[in-house]
């Protein structure tokens, strides 16, 4: 129970809903000790704002962060609302401050972290104030930059402006030691592969020398929060163009380029650690003597003392008031929204959706009858060389040339087989292919990707796979981190970078999550993978309902078994953008969609599949690929 004031104040209690940010809700820790270390009253509350125990609820004044707190809970009485504090975390331009904004009219007070927020909500006639935040009251002890082993981190979620600046930037980046975070638009509740909080995410930022970043949808502010948190932990934050910047100078206390720009300063800066390190001091002194969370605290409380002073005490929950807000989640779903809009090039056919079953038939009909008669003509091997990856690479109809794939492989340091094939017959691009090839064979008749797929899987014998496409460019050591990554954990299946596409978009950023991969495509090639969890599998599956969602096939499969995987948080390839031929999902949508959730539904478990690995002792290395009936070759999702 929050005990009363001896003098009556306000007591602020903050209050994050169940299944709510991790990271809002840690924010609400940090201002909730601004305000007792200012003399005030004040504890945090994860649940409804009903069911804070105060001993005088006259004094009671509940402050939340309103867009998060209301997707998630029912409303409370008009009465308690008029004693609620929305807490805005959000900036012009984006979404969620729209949102935000308009819940905050039926609130008793606002407080904005962001001053362009300020501006924003008070020509629309609200009274919002200034939340001006700061440094903690913990000194932490400053690393020199150079004995920071991270040269640029990213802490951001995934969006596609965001996304598509990444991309543009990604091969300046060549080279320069990454971690690039891109969880999804999403309340994240813990700690998980693509998102810390706490001390591991201090820990994080003290071993990096630059926080690289980038404005989300269209908002041009600068983001405060993320900074501040670099700022305290020595690292140089390095943005774009930002309003709100103020009293931090470029050049100064930061570091400011246009987002084209963002990689050659970064790489300029890196050859000057002193520099970096001479930067994080002057930011840190800045912000710890210059901006006083204490002092917006106190302000808080001031706003809340009003409120209590209009508004008469709250009386039994009256009738749900007229907030507009999401319908909340029924009892057993998951309270977490899922975002929904995620990094992809194609869609997931509608389970519902109608097509044309006509023509559907006579495009299974005409598959069926190619593979059937459909032969594999050598063009050359197998060559019998020593290699711990196979990397099963195919060319089809719309696919980019072999010529730079082939390049961007023969550089890589890691002994390799490489084997292509046409699944389209003979072409020009096999010529380019061939010279280095360990095997490569085109096909009589024009088949399915994942019948080339298999029929170079029975050609190797490595213990792992990489998957990719013709066009496709795996970046300079790349695949030594990838392999070094399954090597180092034993229970790893798959490990992959993620990608450039052609549009350009960094995509292959999130990590397989099985409820996700339902509902989205959007994990595609470009991994490498243990033979033996591809063989488990039974490969790829050639069935013409597969053809669209090959990769997405194999991540959905992986993810519901709960095979461990690992993305690496760095660009490691540059995938050619495809654009399939109108198919099944166009001209049977229904039947796709059900086909993939039956795979995913039937896929046996990860644990039984290491449980027999233990019994024989290990990995099946260079066993034989199993075939089933119709000729196809037999995270904890949580990268």
């Amino acid at each position: 129970m929050v005990p009363a004031r001896p003098d009556g104040g306000p007591v602020l209690v903050f209050v994050s809903p169940p299944g709510g940010s991790a990271f809002m809700h840690e924010l609400l820790e940090s201002v909730a000790d601004a305000v007792r270390r200012g003399g005030g009253a004040a504890m945090t509350h994860v649940g409804s704002i009903h069911d804070v125990d105060v001993e005088d609820a006259e004094s009671l004044v509940t402050v939340l962060i309103p867009h998060e707190y209301f997707a998630i809970h029912g409303d409370p009485d008009p009465q308690q609302l008029r004693r609620t504090i929305g807490f805005g975390v959000e900036h012009p331009g984006t979404a969620t401050f729209e949102r935000s904004a308009q819940l905050m009219t039926a609130l008793g007070g606002c407080v904005e972290i962001g001053e362009d927020a300020v501006t924003v909500m008070r020509r629309r006639g609200v009274a919002a104030h200034r939340f001006r935040l700061g440094c903690g009251p913990q000194r932490r002890e400053m690393r020199t930059a150079a004995s920071r082993d991270i040269d640029v981190v990213h802490l951001g979620t995934a969006d596609d402006a965001r996304l598509r600046k990444l991309a543009g930037l990604a091969g300046q980046f060549a080279g320069v030691r990454t971690e690039l975070f891109l969880p999804p638009h999403e309340p994240m509740t813990r700690d998980r592969p693509d998102f810390l909080t706490g001390e591991r995410k201090r820990e994080l930022l003290g071993r990096s020398k630059l926080l690289l970043n980038i404005h989300r949808e269209s908002s041009v502010a600068f983001e405060w929060v993320r900074a501040l948190d670099a700022i305290s932990s020595g690292c140089v934050v390095l943005t774009e163009p930002s309003r709100g910047l103020e009293p931090l100078v470029p050049g100064e206390h930061v570091l400011v380029a246009p987002a084209g720009r963002l990689a050659t300063l970064a790489r300029a800066a890196l050859t000057d650690p002193d520099a970096i390190t001479a930067i994080a001091a002057a930011a840190y002194e800045l912000c710890t003597t210059q901006l006083d969370i204490v002092a917006s605290g106190r302000d808080l409380v001031d706003l809340a003392a009003d409120l209590l002073a209009r508004t008469p005490r709250p009386g039994p929950a009256a009738a749900a008031s007229t907030v507009t807000r999401p319908q909340p989640a029924a009892p057993g779903a998951a309270k977490s929204p899922m975002a929904t809009w995620v990094p992809c090039e194609r869609r997931l056919p509608p389970r519902d959706g109608a097509g044309d079953p006509v023509l559907a038939d006579m495009v299974r009909d005409a598959a069926r009858l190619r593979l059937a008669s459909a032969r594999p003509i050598p063009d050359r091997g197998p060559v019998d060389a020593g290699a711990v990856i196979d990397v099963v690479c195919v060319h089809a109809a719309g696919d980019g040339p072999l010529g730079p794939t082939v390049a961007s492989l023969r550089h890589q340091r890691v002994p390799l087989r490489l084997h292509i094939a046409s699944s389209v017959g003979r072409t020009g691009d096999m010529t380019t292919g061939i010279a280095y090839a360990t095997s490569a064979v085109h096909f009589s008749e024009r088949v399915t990707r994942a019948r080339a797929r298999n029929d170079l899987l029975a050609r190797g014998s490595a213990e792992f796979v990489l998957v990719i496409d013709s066009g496709d460019e795996v970046f300079m050591g790349v695949l030594a981190d990838l392999l070094g990554t399954l090597r180092g954990q034993s229970e790893l299946q798959v490990a992959y970078p993620m990608a450039v596409s052609g549009v350009p978009l960094i995509v292959n950023a999130l990590i397989p999550e099985a409820r996700r991969l339902a509902e989205f495509s959007y994990l595609g090639r470009g991994y490498l993978v243990r033979r033996g969890w591809l063989e488990e599998l039974d490969g790829f599956d050639e069935s013409i309902e597969v053809e669209e969602y090959l990769d997405h096939d194999f991540w959905q499969r992986t993810a519901a078994a709960g095979a461990p995987t690992r993305l690496l948080r760095q660009v490691g390839m540059r995938l050619w953008p495809q654009h399939p031929p109108i198919g099944l999902a166009v001209l049977d949508p229904g039947a796709v969609r059900t086909y993939l959730d039956k795979r995913a539904a039937q896929v046996p478990a990860f644990g039984s599949y290491e449980d027999r690995l233990h019994a024989v002792g290990g990995s099946p290395e260079g066993s034989e690929p199993r075939r089933r009936a119709g000729g196809v070759a037999t995270s904890t999702p949580s990268g």
